[in-house]
């Protein structure tokens, strides 16, 4: 709907057809013959099944893996819906899974539409019970940030996780100290709920906490030793992401330095020369410890931080409420990002190989 509202506020609506990609896929000479009408051209289809052959298929039949899915999922279920309510017919199967025995696969878009597109998106704005200024997710990496993101993007928020994070390098201008180009970014200035890095690094909600008073946190916890177990395996047992940025965020600069001395010239930024297995005791006391400091920070204004624990249904529940979205009865709980068995084979087989 985004899409439909950027070009209707260029052209007048009579001049924008919408095609459904199941109506080719179910009907491509109907298709066709629509697209001739509507841009003036005669009726001319090819002879025989050309137009029904399939263009640049996948090279890959196999199912959309349901990790996948379920990001996807969240990042349209608000736009799905919208579709759905104003267009009905294929998009309306794209809601239930079950697509219409019988559905226009072309509509000419009309002011109507755009309209109810616009009234639709107030309708659920004004179902929100509180508009904070931002919602930090202050969870640490394996935490169920990702998951956070997905429910609450899905449930209509505008969202800012890990992708944007490391397209824009957030987490490196936090690492630099540079707060102000973070936040002066479109990206941080557009979003609603932001997840994942640079929010949970050590001490940087202490700034958040400072610099937006009206926004909202959330703080998911699971088992350490899950916690800790979840991150080797996501990580192959060794640092994620950049080796400095990790050094500096779990207290390990010394192992770094002496690393860097054994091999000199090896630039500090390339990612994964840390181990991580074999100390789980001190990562597990990092992590407890930003639990501590997160909680402290908020001790005298609760109502500013959501606790909870990831492994309970409830607390995604409850998150609706905490940041004033009704709650969608059709979206699943997420377990996003969760751990897979080429994840759980990675690991076994650098363990096998004497990693210490």
């Amino acid at each position: 709907t985004a899409t439909i509202d950027r070009v209707a506020s260029r052209y007048d609506p009579s001049q924008i057809l919408l095609v459904f990609l199941d109506g080719i896929a179910r009907e491509p000479h109907s298709v066709l013959r629509s697209v001739c009408e509507f841009i003036g051209l005669p009726d001319c289809l090819p002879e025989g099944s050309v137009v029904s052959a399939p263009v640049n298929p996948s090279a890959d039949p196999s199912p959309m893996p349901e990790t996948l899915r379920a990001r996807v999922t969240a990042a349209y279920q608000a736009e799905i819906e919208t579709m759905a309510e104003v267009f009905g017919g294929y998009a309306a199967g794209w809601l239930d899974g079950v697509p219409p025995t019988a559905a226009a696969a072309t509509v000419r878009l009309e002011s109507r539409h755009v309209e109810a597109i616009a009234a639709r998106r107030a309708r659920v704005r004004a179902q929100r019970t509180r508009m904070p200024g931002k919602i930090f997710c202050l969870s640490m990496q394996r935490s169920g940030t990702t998951s956070v993101g997905d429910w609450l993007e899905s449930h209509g928020l505008n969202r800012a996780g890990s992708p944007t994070s490391v397209r824009t390098g957030w987490t490196r201008m936090w690492f630099e100290g540079r707060y102000d180009a973070i936040f002066e970014t479109p990206e941080f200035q557009a979003a609603e709920i932001l997840e994942d890095d640079p929010w949970w690094c050590p001490g940087f909600h202490r700034e958040l906490a400072s610099r937006f008073p009206d926004a909202l946190f959330i703080l998911l916890t699971r088992d350490p030793d899950e916690w800790f177990d979840s991150l080797c395996h996501h990580s192959g047992g060794m640092n994620p992401g950049w080796t400095d940025v990790h050094a500096r965020i779990y207290d390990r600069e010394a192992d770094l330095r002496e690393l860097l001395r054994a091999n000199p010239g090896i630039d500090p930024a390339s990612p994964s020369m840390l181990s991580i297995v074999g100390r789980g005791p001190h990562y597990k006391a990092m992590y407890e410890r930003h639990i501590e400091e997160v909680r402290a920070t908020f001790a005298a204004t609760p109502e500013r931080l959501f606790y909870g624990r990831l492994d309970d249904a409830g607390s995604f529940e409850a998150l609706c409420g905490f940041v004033g979205v009704k709650r969608n009865p059709r979206l699943p709980i997420p377990r996003s990002n969760a751990r897979t068995e080429g994840m759980r084979r990675a690991l076994a087989a650098r363990l096998a190989g004497g990693m210490s």
